[in-house]
């Protein structure tokens, strides 16, 4: 399990194998629902406010707003009621080259 301050928003970032979740400074823990991975290293963040969360299946990399909105909610609409018979793997990228 890994515990890591986040001094821009005052919460701690909680990441486990299974799960990651933020507590506030009233030590209330809200979970980041369906978070596509589950077996989570660590989690950074860089100066565009974009969070690396590593794990055994890649990076992923997300706008730190969007995953304390928990993610998971475009995917799911998506999805509708489509059964899925495997875990939910997904890949964010930005192009930040030329035209060519």
């Amino acid at each position: 399990m890994r515990i890591k301050y986040d001094p821009a928003r005052r919460i701690f970032w909680l990441v486990t194998g299974n799960s990651i979740s933020w507590m506030s400074e009233d030590y209330k823990v809200t979970a980041v629902s369906g978070f596509p991975y589950s077996n989570n290293f660590d989690l950074f963040e860089n100066s565009q406010g974009e969070m690396w969360v590593l794990s055994s299946g890649g990076i992923y990399i997300v706008p730190t707003q969007e995953l304390l909105k928990n993610v998971r909610l475009a995917a799911d609409a998506f999805v509708g009621d489509a059964e899925q018979f495997d875990d939910l793997t997904m890949l964010c990228l930005e192009y930040r080259g030329g035209d060519k």
